[in-house]
């Protein structure tokens, strides 16, 4: 699935752009092991853990670190080329 589709189908407007961006990529490496309602899935509890901080389930939550993206691993950083791309989409529709 391309940048351009994942935008479209979950970028969320209501949400800053670095929580968008996250949830993205997120995404985009949990597909190589996932269905992408699974991906979606992990990648809306990893955000929610970061700015609601919530809290899941042991098997919930170890599911969520496995399919993490190395870069997430010690705090939520976007590139900034990342933020751009998706920005320049954004601005095609």
């Amino acid at each position: 699935m391309s940048l351009d589709e994942l935008v479209k189908l979950y970028y969320k407007p209501y949400e800053p752009l670095k929580f968008n961006c996250a949830r993205l990529l997120y995404i985009e490496h949990a597909l190589k092991k996932n269905k992408i309602t699974r991906a979606v899935s992990l990648a809306n509890c990893f955000i929610n853990m970061y700015s609601l901080k919530c809290s899941y389930a042991d098997e919930i939550m170890s599911e969520i670190k496995n399919n993490c993206p190395e870069i997430f691993k010690n705090e939520l950083r976007v590139p900034e080329f990342y933020m751009n791309n998706v920005k320049n989409i954004l601005n095609k529709y």
